[in-house]
C-alpha cells in the first residue's frame, strides 16, 4: 500500500468534511466572475470588479496589485477553459494571452467570498525576455477536460484527491511508479506536448508519464493546493512548489496543473511552471 503524506492527509480529511451546503456563489455565478475579470484585465481596469477590501492578489508568486503586472501587459485573452468548483469557492481559467505583443500562456485561480473577490493568483509566462517556449497548443482548448466521465468510470472526491496527492509524492520521490496513469496519459506545458511525441523542437521525446517524472530533482512538494475538484468532469485544479535545494543557489519551480482523472488513473495533464524564490512560499497558506 501506498504512504500517505501529512499534506495528504489532511486534504483528505477537508474532503471528507466538506461535502458541502449550498453554495452562496453557484458554479454560474462563479464563471460570471471570472468572464468579468477577464472582461477589465484587457481594459487594463480593475475598478469594476467584485474585489474585497484586503484582497490578496499574487502573480507569478510575488505580491502584485490589482491592476498592474500582467494587467498592464495583457491584451487579449483567447477562448480557454474554466474549471468552477462552487463547495470551494474557487474557478480556475487556463488558455492563451496576447502579452507584450507574444502569445503567452495564463493561468488564473479566484476565490470568490460573500460574491467577493478576496484572492487572485496569475501564473503568466510569454512576455518576459528570454521566454521561448511555443504556446500555441493553447490555442486550441483540449475538449478532453470537458467531457463528462460516465458514473462507472468516475472518482469521488476523496479518491481525486488521493490520486493528485499520489502524483504530489512520486514527484517529490521522482519515481513515477508511485502515481497512478493511464496507459493514454500524456503531458503538456503550458500547450506544448512533452510525452509520447517525437516531433523536432520536443523536450519530451517518447516519454510516458511515468517516465517523465523518474530523473527529476528537487525535494519534497510543498504547499499544496486543490482549488477545484470536479468529480463528474475527473478534473482537478493542483497548486504547488518543488522545492530546489540541491541547486547553487537553491530555487523553486512553483506549479499549476490540471488532471483528467478516469477509473482513477491519470489520462491528461496540463501544466503550467514558473521559477520561483528559495525558502519557497506561493503567498497562500496550505490547507
Amino acid at each position: 500500500m501506498q504512504s500517505v503524506s501529512p499534506a495528504l492527509l489532511t486534504l483528505l480529511a477537508l474532503a471528507a468534511g466538506a461535502a458541502p451546503a449550498r453554495a452562496a456563489c453557484d458554479d454560474k455565478c462563479l464563471e460570471g466572475i471570472m468572464d468579468g475579470y477577464l472582461a477589465q484585465l484587457v481594459r487594463h481596469d480593475p475598478t469594476p470588479l467584485p474585489a474585497a477590501p484586503g484582497v490578496i492578489s499574487r502573480e507569478n508568486g510575488e505580491d502584485v496589485k490589482l491592476g498592474a503586472g500582467g494587467w498592464t501587459l495583457i491584451t487579449k485573452v483567447y477562448p480557454g477553459q474554466t474549471f468552477a468548483d462552487a463547495s470551494a469557492g474557487q474557478i480556475v481559467h487556463i488558455g492563451a494571452v496576447e502579452i507584450s505583443a507574444k502569445t503567452g500562456a495564463l493561468f488564473l485561480r479566484l476565490k470568490i467570498v460573500n460574491r467577493k473577490i478576496v484572492e487572485s493568483e496569475m501564473l503568466s509566462r510569454g512576455g518576459e525576455p528570454g521566454f521561448k517556449s511555443d504556446v500555441s497548443g493553447l490555442l486550441e482548448p483540449d475538449i478532453l477536460y470537458d467531457a463528462i466521465v460516465p458514473p462507472a468510470r468516475r472518482s469521488t472526491r476523496a479518491e481525486l484527491i488521493a490520486v493528485v496527492g499520489h502524483y504530489a509524492e512520486a514527484l517529490g520521490k521522482h519515481d513515477g511508479s508511485l502515481a497512478s496513469f493511464s496507459y493514454r496519459c500524456d503531458r503538456y506545458s503550458a500547450g506544448s506536448k512533452f510525452t509520447n511525441t517525437t516531433k523536432p523542437g520536443q523536450t519530451g521525446g517518447s516519454v510516458t508519464c511515468e517516465s517523465s517524472i523518474n530523473g527529476l530533482t528537487g525535494q519534497a512538494v510543498a504547499n499544496l493546493r486543490l482549488p477545484v475538484i470536479e468529480p463528474e468532469r475527473g478534473v482537478v485544479a493542483a497548486l504547488f512548489i518543488i522545492p530546489h535545494g540541491e541547486r547553487q543557489p537553491p530555487g523553486a519551480t512553483n506549479v499549476a496543473e490540471i488532471f483528467k482523472i478516469v477509473d482513477g488513473k491519470i489520462r491528461s495533464i496540463e501544466e503550467f511552471g514558473y521559477p520561483g524564490k528559495y525558502p519557497p512560499s506561493s503567498g497562500f497558506p496550505d490547507p
